[in-house]
């Protein structure tokens, strides 16, 4: 039995959004894709510069999820929205994710903390954009310490444009600051 295909068999088994919390790769082209919709494979890879052959596997593996959607030779990215662990994974959160390719303190955040937490940082950003929470202040709601906090309310700040575009960012619970605490 020819086993080119089993990476896209055993990947059907995780959901869509297991799948893009687990392959930063394959968050990157979903989040690029869903963003520019409709865009061809070759339009991403001139943009990104990116091997196309890598790119490919990803939309291939995106498509088998049913997060895009072959139409000619243009793909539409179908929005996410699922909860994992109490992680709400959308549009918006698969960008982050796709952070830690192009940022080596994101990627040392996941090493260290895993994925949930980056993730979990986008509950945080009304209140970080609002100026009722601090990057710092991030970090402890979430389960990091300061300087991660701010690694990866930075790695949100970066993907800001897709709060716009993310239909389901509105229904992600936002974390409220913390109190301060009482003075005698």
């Amino acid at each position: 039995m020819p086993l080119g295909n089993a990476d896209l068999r055993s990947d059907r088994t995780r959901s869509p959004g297991a799948f893009l919390l687990d392959e930063p790769e394959a968050s990157h082209v979903y989040a690029w894709l869903f963003k520019h919709q409709p865009a061809t494979l070759e339009e991403y890879v001139e943009t990104v510069d990116v091997n196309e052959r890598q790119a490919r596997l990803a939309v291939n593996r995106l498509c088998a999820h049913g997060l895009l959607i072959e139409k000619e030779a243009e793909y539409e990215a179908e929005a996410v929205h699922e909860v994992i662990e109490g992680v709400h994974v959308t549009p918006v959160v698969a960008a982050v994710v796709a952070k830690q390719l192009e940022n080596y303190a994101v990627r040392k955040l996941v090493r260290r903390h895993g994925v949930l937490a980056l993730a979990r940082t986008v509950a945080c950003w009304s209140a970080v954009r609002e100026g009722t929470l601090t990057s710092r202040e991030v970090g402890e709601l979430v389960g990091l310490d300061q300087h991660d906090g701010v690694t990866a309310t930075n790695a949100v700040r970066a993907v800001e444009d897709y709060l716009d575009i993310d239909p389901y960012f509105e229904q992600i619970p936002t974390v409220e600051p913390l109190d301060a605490p009482a003075t005698k």
